[in-house]
């Protein structure tokens, strides 16, 4: 994740009495000329199965947008509200932005991004209703705002007198916020945890 790519998948519709079509499909939201286009739902690519199982992704092609030197980049999350992409570089303690292109009324902004400094490992983040951020912190849990980046707020611990640290969070439709844990030492004691 050294750097951030666009992927494109290509799939492939099969009806049953026609034959196959091919089309291509964004990974994340964009928009051209004012309009929006859902290329994430899975009516249009059909990756979890169910009522469009005609559908198989074929080819996935990736171009590269951003060279952002992360360590170990991962929790990449679309906000919707804001138009813009978030993820985590965990080893190199920071939170990033990107913002694409917009296209409306026959003007175009420019792509920017932007990261903060992290005031220690985050395996995590959850979005909340105004600036601040929900971050799975190695120490536990806190309230962590961009604007005051060496500043946290502690929830609570992570899993007291463990070696792991928050990892892999997401909130589900009802808002609560659902954490994994990383096993620091997992090449020593996999068998432990």
């Amino acid at each position: 994740f050294g750097f951030l790519f666009i992927a494109t998948s290509l799939a492939e519709r099969i009806p049953l009495s026609s034959p196959s079509v091919s089309r291509s499909m964004g990974c994340f939201p964009s928009s051209s000329a004012g309009k929006s286009h859902d290329t994430a739902s899975p009516q249009n690519l059909g990756l979890r199965g169910g009522a469009n199982d005609d559908v198989r992704v074929t080819k996935l092609e990736a171009r590269k947008i951003l060279d952002c030197n992360n360590v170990l980049g991962e929790a990449p999350m679309w906000h919707e509200g804001k138009g813009k992409l978030y993820w985590l570089d965990i080893n190199g303690r920071k939170l990033w932005e990107y913002s694409p292109s917009v296209c409306s009324g026959g003007s175009c902004t420019m792509p920017s991004q932007k990261s903060w400094p992290l005031p220690e490992v985050a395996g995590s983040f959850a979005f909340t209703e105004g600036e601040k951020f929900v971050m799975g912190f190695a120490s536990g849990l806190a309230w962590w705002d961009p604007e005051k980046p060496d500043e946290i707020v502690k929830i609570c611990d992570y899993e007291p007198g463990l070696n792991t640290r928050p990892n892999d969070g997401k909130c589900d439709r009802s808002g609560n916020f659902v954490i994994g844990s990383y096993n620091n030492n997992h090449r020593e004691d996999k068998l432990n945890i």
